[in-house]
């Protein structure tokens, strides 16, 4: 193959990885695929991931007091895990997307107000909390949203809950059937990176 300048070359359509580039290693001339030049760039930590919920029904510690939702199960974990219940750690600095699925319910009449918000390393995060409104016994309503936060290597994320009544919780049933179908977890959260730092 003859010497052909770089700007003359064809360019390449979309790569597929298996693509080989030269490179210098200690001094010598090594090959190297763009999948080990893509994997370099985003770091061994790209992709932490954790996926967990709970089975139980969890009640409050008492009214307007801090309630921090439990997990009782992991889905899937690598490199980001639960400790002391309630901790979402993870072991390498990002950006990370929080996202949960929570169902809130009222066991007695009358509405009250349930306050949902993020805590990173036991402090408030600014500007996090949202109020959902609840009407009526039994009545349920699911807390669903997600944050997109910025952690170091062993920081935890939690998130709290409160309400200025006992009476409210967070819901968990056991698998339904006509039809079958699965259970109701109290709380579903996942947390993954989306950029390594």
């Amino acid at each position: 193959m003859s010497d052909v300048q770089i700007p003359n070359l064809t360019p390449a359509i979309a790569l597929n990885g298996t693509e080989q580039i030269e490179a210098v290693q200690a001094g010598s001339s090594v090959r190297v695929t763009t999948q080990q030049i893509a994997n370099l760039a985003l770091g061994s930590e790209f992709g932490a991931h954790g996926a967990f919920h709970n089975t139980l029904t969890q009640t409050s510690v008492g009214a307007n007091q801090i309630n921090r939702v439990a997990y009782n199960t992991t889905t899937l974990s690598d490199g980001v895990s639960v400790a002391s219940g309630s901790q979402i750690a993870v072991i390498n600095s990002g950006i990370y997307n929080f996202e949960f699925s929570a169902q809130i319910e009222k066991t007695s009449g009358g509405s009250d107000n349930v306050d949902v918000w993020l805590q990173i390393n036991g402090a408030n995060v600014s500007d996090t909390n949202t109020r959902i409104a609840l009407t009526g016994g039994n009545a349920k309503q699911v807390a669903a949203w997600n944050f997109l936060i910025q952690l170091t290597a062993g920081q935890y994320v939690e998130l709290c809950w409160s309400s200025p009544s006992t009476a409210v919780q967070l819901h968990a049933e056991g698998p339904q059937v006509t039809p079958t179908r699965p259970g109701i977890p109290s709380i579903i959260a996942s947390l993954f990176m989306v950029k390594p730092l």
